[in-house]
């Protein structure tokens, strides 16, 4: 789903980038049950034999390769700082809190090595007939979801493109202020004359 949005930084606040922020928190909050405090149950080094540790790490960074992290200590400290200063714990200083969103690429690759390695145990044991297999969701068919969804997204765009942020948002000149908002802080107000309707005659 958060593939098939495609969000911008440019884009104005609606239902799509609410939605698309939703995505990001839950992937985080996730993710860190996995991957993030070793003291917790769910931490992948409580879910696979120690000996195994050292090849499924090596696993993890193979898969990080391509992605935009450095490794996987790399991700972690983003990670962490995301959720304990943006999500978990709401950090109001805007001083300390992160000033970008990780990118959900890395979080995906990490996580799908992990749930095939599970999936691999758990068909050991015969206890996977109800979970997701790969290629329900990885390749060609990913690939199927993701042009689906976008065709959704499109058409729900499309039929809401007229709707205001909210009920009391106004426009001049047929431009949302909400809109003027947004390019007042990218620094795109100021060269161009102000709307016709607030200019004052001599």
């Amino acid at each position: 789903m958060h593939d098939a949005l495609d969000l911008t930084e440019r884009e104005r606040l609606n239902f799509f980038r609410l939605f698309g922020g939703t995505l990001m928190i839950s992937s985080v909050i996730y993710w860190w049950r996995y991957f993030g405090n070793r003291r917790e149950s769910s931490h992948w080094t409580n879910l696979l034999p120690e000996e195994e540790h050292e090849a499924f790490r090596d696993q993890l960074e193979s898969a990080l390769e391509d992605q935009p992290v450095e490794n996987l200590e790399q991700l972690w400290k983003d990670i962490e700082a995301m959720r304990n200063r943006g999500f978990a714990h709401h950090d109001f200083n805007l001083d300390t809190r992160p000033s970008a969103y990780p990118f959900l690429g890395p979080l995906r690759a990490s996580a799908e090595i992990l749930y095939l390695r599970v999936l691999d145990e758990l068909d050991h044991y015969k206890a996977s007939e109800r979970l997701a297999r790969p290629e329900h969701f990885l390749g060609d068919r990913r690939t199927a979801i993701v042009e689906h969804w976008q065709e959704i997204v499109a058409v729900a765009r499309d039929a809401t493109s007229g709707y205001l942020d909210s009920p009391w948002d106004f426009k001049l000149n047929g431009v949302p202020m909400s809109e003027l908002i947004d390019r007042l802080e990218r620094g795109e107000l100021g060269q161009e004359p102000p709307p016709e309707d607030t200019q004052r005659g001599t």
